[in-house]
């Protein structure tokens, strides 16, 4: 966990949403007090075809281009 502040959170967004994409919860003070909390959306809660899956390479070949090269070759 991450501990900022609303000043620094705006100077570096950038670096601070790359660590929340690595799964760092970040918390976010004003005055000294915390505010916010900024954290990785729970990817479970996603629906199965917004989660990315396994690439399928082999030999470094897609195995998803061959298919649709094939897939053209035949309708030729």
């Amino acid at each position: 966990m991450i501990r900022t502040t609303v000043t620094k959170l705006k100077q570096h967004t950038r670096d601070y949403f790359d660590a929340v994409e690595n799964g760092v919860n970040i918390i976010v003070s004003r005055y000294g007090k915390p505010v916010a909390e900024v954290r990785p959306i729970n990817r479970i809660d996603l629906p199965s075809w917004k989660k990315s899956g396994p690439r399928l390479v082999l030999d470094n070949v897609s195995l998803s281009q061959e298919i649709l090269e094939e897939r053209n070759e035949q309708k030729m």
